[in-house]
This record gives structure tokens, sequence and C-alpha cells, in this order.
């Protein structure tokens, strides 16, 4: 994005990226996961699925030297074949957090060191104290809680129903929390999209629900830790005063309030990304038509953003990367 406002928002263009030297890239895929580490030095590729076949290797772009690479080291051990998993950045550790290989839901978390690009198994890191598992799903979401050693994850999938249950993650004790807070929050979804917006609030929007139903509400979450400064800045917003007809759960701790904004906003999806740029926040792609898991499936190419200074969604036309859409892969 470029910088200076909301006029020249509307010049944003896709470029495609081409890295010729190193190794192959990633074989193509769906419901894997692209990590920005070290300092935005390397992305870390993992997992995924292509066909029926669930993908198991680990596989780095540096983008300091433009090239691809897979190190042997991360070829030992490791989570093994999935897809739909999490996957976040904490300092120098990659935290992989559940997914789903064939029919089965996974509940563990695995830690990949980007220095020595070795993987363990959390329980296994040093300092652990806590199970390195969790309630088993997949099509979850997860985002670092702000500046801090603690991962929030919401959501997704367990084989049998949609979940709407929240958890951090201690990443120096290897400790999971359950998180409880009030009405209204967000319903059981899974293939919604979550990141930090510049406060460390948690935006959260669409997904799918029981039955197929997709969702196309936004939803901010504070109060996930104490450490997160509370700034001068209203609840009920992502930055600033918030629109007439927010709700908030209100009181003490983490809490949840669902954003109703004016402008152009994004028809229900899944499968999308969500992503915080300055002040912008970007949504692009994901699954929409008669459900994002059904045969008839469609794949969008749209592009919104929040400006958080107008507070308003914006679509952006001609903005599209191809002619085809694209999203987060469903089911087999």
């Amino acid at each position: 994005l470029e910088e200076g406002g909301v006029r020249r928002i509307t010049r944003m263009r896709w470029t495609e990226a081409s890295f010729t030297n190193g190794q192959p890239p990633p074989s193509p895929r769906s419901g894997h996961s692209a990590t920005v580490v070290n300092g935005g030095e390397d992305v870390v590729v993992f997992g995924g699925l292509h066909t029926s076949n669930f993908i198991g290797e680990t596989v780095v772009l540096s983008l300091s030297e433009g090239r691809w690479w897979r190190p042997p080291s991360a070829a030992v051990g490791g989570p093994g074949p999935r897809a739909f998993h999490c996957a976040v950045a904490v300092d120098k550790q990659l935290f992989v957090i559940c997914g789903r290989t064939g029919r089965q839901q996974h509940g563990d978390t695995w830690v990949l060191d980007t220095t020595t690009w070795e993987w363990r198994p959390m329980g296994r890191m040093p300092g652990a104290v806590g199970s390195d598992t969790i309630a088993p799903r997949d099509f979850g979401t997860a985002q670092r809680v702000g500046g801090t050693d603690k991962i929030v994850l919401f959501g997704g999938y367990d084989g049998k129903k949609w979940l709407s249950d929240a958890h951090v993650l201690d990443t120096a004790n290897g400790v999971w929390r359950l998180l409880n807070f009030p009405s209204p929050s967000p319903s059981p979804r899974s293939g919604h999209a979550m990141s930090t917006a510049q406060n460390g609030r948690h935006l959260l929007f669409g997904g799918q629900g029981p039955n197929g139903t997709l969702c196309h509400d936004l939803w901010a979450l504070r109060g996930v830790d104490e450490t997160v400064r509370d700034d001068d800045h209203d609840d009920n917003s992502p930055s600033r005063d918030p629109p007439a007809h927010a709700s908030s759960s209100g009181g003490g701790g983490a809490r949840w309030t669902r954003l109703q904004l004016r402008g152009d906003a994004p028809a229900a999806r899944a499968g999308h990304a969500l992503v915080a740029l300055d002040r912008f926040i970007v949504v692009f792609g994901g699954g929409g038509g008669k459900g994002w898991m059904s045969k008839q499936q469609e794949y969008r190419n749209d592009l919104h953003v929040i400006d958080r200074e107008s507070m308003r969604w914006r679509r952006l036309a001609g903005s599209a990367p191809s002619e085809a859409g694209r999203g987060g892969g469903g089911p087999p």
C-alpha cells in the first residue's frame, strides 16, 4: 500500500513476485501457511493439500537473497503432513498449531527454531511446563498478542461441530488458557480470518458456520492479555471513536465488539486473507457462493479495505492479481 491517504489507496496494484535463484518454489497447494519470520528476512511455507495429498515439507523464501530453499534439519521430525493449521511467529520461533490430516483433526503445537531450522513439540521446549495439546480442530485462526510472547486462538471445526472458543498460549511456558467473555461474541465458525491492528486489538472477519452458513460480520477482540496497552481509543473501534451501531460485551478482561461500518463491505466468505497494513485493514479472496465447503463453491478475487481514519469499507476496483479467484481451500 502506498502511504498518503484515501485518494492514493486506489493506486494499489499487484505485482507477480518471481524468485529464480536457489531451489524450486513450493508445489501447488491450498490450506498451507506462509509466515514472515526473522524480522521480515524470511517467509516459511509449511504444509498444505494438493488434490487428496497432505504435505509436510518446510520451504523457506529468503527475501534478502531472493531464493527458495529447504532446510535439511527441518525435514527431520516436525508436525508431519497436514493442512488448515495455524502458524504464528514469535521472535525467532514459528508455532504451528492444530490442523488436519485426512479426516483426523490435530490438537498439537509444534515449534520451528528459525535460527537452527529444527522442529520440536512445544512440550519439549526449554521452560515448558504445560501440555502441548489443545482440543483438536482445523480451520481455526491465531495471532500473536501485540508484542508479547502470547498467541490467541479462536474457533475452528473439530470434525463434528463448529467452535467459538478462544484460548491464549503462553509460549514461554507452553501453557494454554481458556478465555471467558460475556455476550455478544462471534458465533461458532471456521475458515475465518484474524489480524492484529495497530493498537494491539484483534480484528476477525467472515468464516463459515453450521449448515454451511457464510459469515460477513466484523469483530474486534480486546483485553486478551493484561500486558497489552489499554490506549485512549474507545473499545468499540479498531482505532478511533466507534460507529453509532457498534455493540460491545463490556466489562473487564477479554471482550468482543461487533463493528458495523459504512461503505462497500465484502460479501460473506470464508478462507480469505485479512491483513493489517499501516492504518489499513485489507481483505482479499475467499470462497463464497453456495458455501465454502460445497461443490458449488465460488472463489473470489476482490479486494476490500478499511481505512481506520475514515472508518469505512472501500472496494478497490481492478486490483485483482488474476481473473481467477482464490481461497484457503475446503475439505476434499
